[in-house]
């Protein structure tokens, strides 16, 4: 790799940690940052799984329902992460957050190979690379605020493309060593190829099974019906997760994301992909001359994933319409972008080679801007937001209380902490993120009862022994839980204390 790649993938991993880096230098005295630089519930929910690692190696349990489920393998790369971060004493917060970097480095070096991969020419992957990291949606004006095209999980977004979920950044890099691999195959017939793409796709499928089966698809297109190898390896994991989700909690997890279909228009769904994706229409028919089978996959893949996105078929089938476009996806365009773009900087004649260059020049000039308004919305912080911040008393009861709890442990938490209970200790809480505690209204209800002290003493000690609830983290003011006979205080702060339940005789 060229020094201009190293500087792309420096800088392009920098903007991706921004959020990260702004929301510590914005922490209030006697406060720690939570690190969440994206949707709250979904990170705790994620940090959970790296806070498992301490006890777990590649299986984890749902920590935010009271009923005791098996271990699954949901998540087993952030468990696996977490595991060995763990080994060498570092904590979830920080194992997690390192992943991301370490991650989007490894993305966008497997974005490199694959564009070379795939274009032959070193130029022409260094520009797909540029284009891949600039790539953003137009910009617009959304109540009188500078603003730009989007809707839900828009990965024409860098803070969606790349953003800060290690197990979605690991899936891309997969999906683009799957790619390469089969086209180092159709190049050497080496046996190791088909190797990587059996464990490769055993991955994918375990990750993200929409985009194995299309990147499956995509290959039997493209007529390379030898490689069906990415197909059947993946078969097993795919349907493991198909059953799994089927079933209560996940099932709220596929109910909730297959209510996500945006309806676009036209322009809609323009101003919302930007102008790589139309440098990449106008570059299509010189891409098509090229009879290759590593660009003949990056024109059927990303015409598939285009059209089954903006079909009815998403809807029909119950995913959510944006499971058909990925990072991917994006990349391949830029592929192609970049393929029509070099052209004319590489032109023999002058006046082509001023216009590539000049499209190069406007398309960073408007494009970066965009970069700034995103890196500035993912980190409006908040210092009153408990998601965001805790005070420094508060973060150290949680982490005290690690070495009391154990994994067979349930614990009542109050609002908001229960949501975040489980990111900080690893350990199960009654409720929490409402799409995984089965029957969640009912829980929160239920919560909500004994902590307004809506129940009498005999109704409280049959809900808890009702759920198997062996611990209960209160407000330090709370002078009723501490006149409770069957609680005993265990870990105390200024605001927080962990009491323990004691059977009755």
């Amino acid at each position: 790799m060229n020094i201009l790649v190293i500087a792309i993938i420096f800088l392009a991993t920098a903007e991706n940690m921004a959020p990260l880096i702004l929301g510590y230098l914005k922490t209030p005295p006697n406060a720690v940052f939570l690190g969440t630089v994206h949707h709250p519930l979904d990170y705790f929910y994620y940090l959970s799984q790296f806070a498992q690692g301490s006890y777990r190696w590649i299986t984890t349990v749902n920590l935010f329902t009271s009923e005791s489920l098996p271990p699954t393998f949901v998540g087993w790369s952030n468990v696996l992460l977490g595991r060995i971060f763990s080994v060498f004493g570092i904590p979830p917060i920080i194992a997690y957050h390192t992943s991301v970097a370490i991650l989007m480095a490894l993305l966008l070096v497997c974005a490199y190979k694959l564009a070379v991969a795939i274009t032959n020419s070193r130029l022409k992957a260094t520009v797909s690379l540029y284009l891949f990291t600039l790539f953003h949606a137009f910009s617009v004006t959304r109540e009188g605020n500078p603003s730009y095209g989007d809707y839900f999980n828009n990965f024409a977004v860098p803070r969606v493309r790349f953003g800060a979920v290690p197990h979605q950044l690991l899936t891309a890099a997969i999906s683009m060593l799957i790619v390469h691999s089969a086209i180092a195959w159709t190049r050497s017939r080496n046996r190791k190829y088909l190797i990587l793409l059996a464990v490769g796709s055993v991955a994918l499928a375990s990750l993200q099974p929409v985009l194995w089966a299309m990147i499956s698809i995509a290959v039997l297109i493209s007529g390379q019906w030898q490689l069906g190898v990415v197909g059947v390896s993946g078969l097993v994991p795919a349907l493991y997760l198909s059953r799994l989700f089927s079933v209560f909690p996940f099932s709220q997890l596929r109910a909730w994301e297959a209510a996500q279909q945006t309806a676009l228009t036209m322009e809609h769904f323009i101003s919302a992909t930007g102008p790589v994706f139309l440098l990449a229409l106008f570059s299509f028919p010189g891409t098509m001359r090229n009879k290759s089978f590593g660009m003949r996959f990056a024109i059927v893949f990303s015409t598939i994933s285009f059209l089954l996105f903006l079909s009815p078929i998403p809807k029909l089938l119950d995913i959510s319409h944006v499971r058909f476009l990925s990072t991917l996806t994006i990349l391949l365009v830029s592929v192609i972008a970049a393929s029509g773009l070099t052209k004319l900087v590489t032109s023999a004649q002058r006046p082509a080679k001023i216009i590539g260059w000049a499209m190069l020049l406007i398309l960073s000039l408007y494009l970066l801007p965009n970069h700034s308004k995103t890196i500035r919305l993912s980190s409006a912080f908040k210092p009153e937001n408990a998601y965001e911040y805790l005070s420094t008393d508060d973060y150290r009861f949680f982490t005290d209380i690690r070495a009391t709890l154990t994994p067979r442990d349930l614990t009542l938490v109050p609002w908001p902490y229960n949501e975040m209970f489980p990111a900080l200790t690893g350990m199960r809480s009654f409720h929490g993120h409402p799409l995984l505690t089965i029957k969640a209204e009912e829980k929160s209800r239920d919560a909500g009862d004994f902590f307004s002290h809506a129940l009498s003493d005999a109704q409280n000690v049959s809900f808890l022994a009702g759920h198997g609830i062996s611990y209960i983290i209160g407000p330090a003011y709370d002078g009723a839980l501490k006149e409770k006979t069957w609680l005993k205080p265990v870990v105390s702060s200024r605001e927080l204390i962990l009491y323990q339940v004691q059977k009755q005789p």
